[in-house]
Order: C-alpha cells, then structure tokens, then sequence
C-alpha cells in the first residue's frame, strides 16, 4: 500500500537510512542529470534564476530542502538549515567544474562529490 503524502514517506525512509548512504543517493540523479547534458542543465538553471519559478515547482523545491535539513537535524547537524544550503551550493559548483572539463564519469565524481560533503558535515560538527 503507498502512502498519501509522497513526501512524509521519503522523509521516513531519508530517517532510518545512514547519512553515507543518504547522501549518495540524493545527489545521484542530480549528477547524472547535470554531467550528461551539462550544457542543457547550465541553460535551465540559468533561465530558473531569471524567471519566477511555478508554485509547484517552488513548492517541491522547498520541500526536497526541508526533507533533506530534516534528515540533517536528525543526525544531530549543527545548523542544519544552513548545512543543506552549502551543501546544495557546493554540489552545483563541483558539477560546474566538472562539466567545464568535460568530466563524464558519474562513479568518479560522485565518489568525490561524497567527500567533499562528508568532509564538510564532519568539519560542521554535529550536536
């Protein structure tokens, strides 16, 4: 039986996994999404910041944010609001830089990617 509430379910799954795992998991798709066709998702993020984006995508949106600070201050992450907005800016930027040279090897990137963000959360402290 599936849930009502998509989005109360991922929150209780994102609960009882590990941040490793949950960490390699949310930023999968988004790599994949982004090194593939780096210049259509350049252009997309170019044109979302120009233009007001739709209620329901601003609504999924704050929603993906909210799950994720969740599941950060569950894990006793100090300033979780803040952590899973760096953590956002610094995937976008590292995807940048990979797309900029060409780099299409997702399993390569997002074992550096999981570095990179395990390395902040680890520097971040937790409670």
């Amino acid at each position: 039986m599936f849930p009502d509430d998509p989005a109360a379910s991922a929150a209780d799954i994102t609960m009882a996994l590990s941040l490793d795992h949950v960490v390699c998991a949310f930023f999968t798709l988004a790599v994949f999404r982004q090194l593939q066709r780096l210049a259509l998702a350049r252009a997309l993020e170019y044109v979302e910041a120009l233009l007001p984006l739709e209620p329901q995508t601003r609504a999924m949106s704050e929603e993906i944010a909210a799950i994720f600070t969740r599941f950060l201050r569950g894990r006793g992450v100090v300033s979780p609001h803040l952590a899973a907005r760096d953590i956002a800016a610094m995937t976008r930027g590292l995807i940048c830089a990979a797309g900029l040279v060409g780099e299409t090897d997702d399993a390569v990137f997002l074992a550096r990617l999981r570095f990179a963000i395990m390395g902040y959360l680890s520097v971040a402290g937790s409670s």
